[in-house]
């Protein structure tokens, strides 16, 4: 069975929310926004085939090189395109985005983005040339 996960992610703390095929939640918490971390609360909570959506943002390209480094399955949803689905709860909290977002991965109703490699970002390069240096 395939669980769908969806992380809002801030810089210090994610919200997490586990839903099943039917779309009933099965767990949401929190913790730091670590790899490890995430992985570990991920991979705990809704196995190694879940499907993880987080949206698009400061820390994503990092964040979905790295989880996907670690064997998640993650893809990168359009913020523009989810917020339409985020807007609809009365209670906008995080943990509430964590749960719009797992249930868009669910349902298929988003648009995927491109992640490119750190090492495309102009900080990367930028770094990269330091180190010659």
């Amino acid at each position: 069975m395939t669980r769908f996960v969806g992380l809002d992610v801030s810089q210090k703390l994610t919200s997490i929310c586990v839903v099943d095929e039917t779309g009933r939640r099965l767990w949401r918490g929190q913790c730091s926004t670590d790899p490890e971390q995430l992985e570990r609360m991920v991979k705990g909570h809704a196995g190694g085939d879940a499907r993880v959506g987080l949206e698009t943002g400061p820390m994503t390209p990092w964040l979905v090189h790295a989880l996907r480094g670690r064997g998640l399955d993650v893809v990168c949803l359009d913020a523009r395109h989810a917020s339409a689905a985020l807007k609809m709860p009365m209670n906008k909290t995080d943990q509430n985005d964590a749960e719009g977002l797992a249930q868009i991965m669910r349902t298929g109703w988003y648009r995927p983005v491109h992640v490119a490699r750190q090492s495309g970002t102009p900080i990367a390069r930028q770094s990269e040339r330091l180190k010659v240096l």
